[in-house]
C-alpha cells in the first residue's frame, strides 16, 4: 500500500514537471509571435482585447460553455477588409429624432 502511494507521488511529480515544461514552452512561443507579429502595434493588441471584453458583456445571458466564443479570430475577421472599404465611401445618414 505504502509504495502504491509512494508510486502514484512519483507518477503526479513527473506529470507536474513535464506540464510546467510545456507551459513554458507555449508561453515562450507567444512571446515570440507577439514578438514577430505586434511589435510597435500594442495598441492594436489594446483593442482587441477591449473589443473581446465589450463582446462577452454584450453577450450576457447568452453565453456559450467555450469560455473563448467571444474572441475575434481570423474566421471572425474574414472579408473585413471588404466591408471596411465599402463602409468607407458610404455617405454619413444621420437621423434627427426631434
Amino acid at each position: 500500500m505504502f509504495q502504491q502511494a509512494i508510486e502514484r507521488m512519483m507518477s503526479w511529480e513527473s506529470w507536474h514537471q513535464r506540464v510546467g515544461k510545456e507551459y513554458a514552452k507555449l508561453v515562450e512561443q507567444k512571446s515570440r509571435f507577439e514578438q514577430k507579429n505586434f511589435l510597435g502595434q500594442e495598441h492594436l493588441v489594446q483593442i482587441v482585447n477591449r473589443l473581446q471584453l465589450d463582446m462577452k458583456d454584450a453577450s450576457s445571458g447568452l453565453e456559450s460553455k467555450e469560455p473563448t466564443a467571444h474572441y475575434v479570430t481570423g474566421r471572425g475577421l474574414r472579408g473585413s477588409d471588404k466591408v471596411f472599404s465599402c463602409s468607407s465611401i458610404l455617405p454619413c445618414i444621420c437621423f434627427d429624432r426631434s
